[in-house]
């Protein structure tokens, strides 16, 4: 995992085959850094991450534990299009969360930089 600021956000890129454990807990490490940094906008990159076909469970409980623990930070997460079924995303924003899920990087980085109440 690589955490880097940009303008506007923290960007935080996942690469290699993905361990549950690290996804796990990939939200308090987020807001770890973000209170560290002052950041309330993150962009996810999964795009070079393998094994990105969760199960509905698996989905149910990171999107929960995204609109836990990231409550109040804008999140767009770019995941391989090929395992996005729109799940976790609802779960998150049913529960308060503010998240994206999107392949697309760029509509990810013009999604966190756009008007919050968009």
């Amino acid at each position: 995992m690589n955490i880097d600021p940009e303008e506007g956000y923290l960007s935080v890129t996942f690469e290699g085959k993905l361990d549950q454990t690290v996804m796990m807990t990939m939200p308090d490490t987020i807001r770890s850094e973000c209170d560290k940094r002052g950041c309330k906008s993150v962009l996810i990159n999964c795009l070079m991450l393998s094994g990105t076909g969760l199960t509905t469970s698996q989905r149910f409980f990171i999107g929960e534990k995204i609109a836990r623990v990231l409550r109040g930070i804008r999140m767009a997460v770019v995941w391989p299009l090929k395992d996005i079924d729109g799940f976790t995303e609802r779960v998150a924003t049913n529960r308060g969360g503010r998240m994206i899920v999107t392949s697309d990087l760029e509509h990810a980085r013009q999604w966190l930089l756009s008007d919050p109440e968009d």
